[in-house]
């Protein structure tokens, strides 16, 4: 078999993968916009070799039965930032898929996620620079416990 490219995996998910919106009802009955990425195929040992190379690539995914039918398998994406680095990283021909990717990336979650990585990313280059967290939150204009927060372990354990 021929090694699993980008250009496979872009080809593979415009046939038998999709991108699916729904609204999620959070405990505080407030309902709210969730993705999630998929690619369903009956060849468990290809799913395999694609959900190696996506996550060799940085983007984390989990391969599941189908529920539905018992027989197929499918590669989830379920967090915003890695259906996002899909899109960056492998993209899509399919233009009604393209479309939804676009409507993906308007939405607000992502938005508030990119502005935190974007913060994070901030926060260690001060950090590298030799900027104590005091100093950091006030250079930021941010609450001290943010910005501990952003810049500990225990916020990566959320990803």
């Amino acid at each position: 078999m021929q090694p699993i490219t980008k250009d496979y995996i872009r080809g593979f998910f415009d046939g038998e993968g999709c991108l699916t919106f729904y609204k999620k009802r959070y405990p505080n009955n407030k309902l709210m916009p969730t993705y999630y990425l998929s690619i369903s195929n009956y060849n468990t040992d290809l799913l395999k070799l694609v959900s190696n190379k996506l996550s060799l690539l940085g983007i984390r995914n989990n391969i599941t039965m189908n529920s539905k039918n018992g027989k197929d398998w499918k590669i989830f994406i379920t967090h915003p930032y890695f259906i996002y680095k899909f899109y960056k990283i492998i993209g899509t021909a399919h233009m009604k898929k393209e479309e939804r990717f676009q409507e993906f990336l308007k939405s607000s979650g992502l938005k508030k996620y990119l502005k935190i990585q974007q913060q994070k990313n901030q926060i260690k280059k001060l950090k590298k620079m030799g900027y104590k967290t005091k100093e950091i939150a006030q250079k930021l204009n941010c609450p001290y416990n943010a910005i501990w927060f952003l810049s500990t372990n225990f916020y990566y354990s959320y990803l």
